[in-house]
């Protein structure tokens, strides 16, 4: 996974000053997040992708991150952890 982020990483910020990053919930397994609005087996666990989006908060000149797809109506579960990550890594940006 450490691999696929860093790419990512450098193919976003070149060229560019500041990133924004849209977080589709849709990447997580329909096992964590049932909610969503297209579920596919075989997604992301939620620690992969709080790994992910810690990383890249840390290590880009993040100016704005959101998370879509959210089904909060049929599934809070989902929306409450996708709150829950903004929080979390919108404050570890702030603190570096």
């Amino acid at each position: 996974m450490r691999p696929v982020i860093a790419d990512a990483i450098a193919r976003a910020g070149d060229g560019c000053d500041r990133i924004y990053v849209s977080v589709d919930i849709d990447v997580l397994d329909p096992g964590f997040a049932p909610g969503t609005g297209t579920p596919e087996p075989g997604g992301m666990n939620p620690a992969d992708l709080l790994r992910a989006v810690r990383s890249i908060a840390l290590e880009t000149p993040l100016v704005a991150l959101d998370v879509v797809e959210v089904g909060v109506e049929d599934d809070p579960r989902s929306g409450q952890l996708a709150l829950l990550m903004i929080l979390i890594e919108v404050r570890r940006a702030d603190s570096r």
